[in-house]
């Protein structure tokens, strides 16, 4: 049972890249897209910063997460099934130069 259960979170832990994997080739096709279709994709962005070469789109995402208790686990008396919470916190910043963006960063711990 325990190899299984090893299994299964070297299979979550995968996914988790393959996501990450994902969300950065579609961050990186945004790349020679103007500034406004940036914004009307994703929103108004959290701050605007002003540089010498041009603008810094910042958007932060906050993703909460919830693990349950593994299944069977034993439980006496007046224990609670309680699992545990993660919290993350992903900033995206798109640079843009003469209204196209040339570069995307994130930094944080994304999903």
């Amino acid at each position: 049972m325990k190899k299984y259960i090893i299994l299964f979170l070297l299979f979550l832990a995968g996914c988790s890249d393959v996501r990450q994997q994902f969300e950065q080739g579609k961050l990186k096709s945004l790349v020679g897209q103007s500034e406004g279709a940036v914004t009307e994709l994703l929103g108004r962005p959290q701050e605007v910063l002003e540089t010498k070469e041009g603008k810094k789109l910042i958007y932060i995402t906050y993703y909460k997460t919830y693990t349950p208790q593994p299944a069977g686990a034993y439980l006496s008396g007046s224990q609670n099934l309680q699992g545990t919470f993660e919290r993350y916190a992903c900033q995206t910043t798109f640079f843009v130069q003469k209204g196209v963006i040339s570069a995307v960063e994130r930094s944080g711990n994304c999903l």
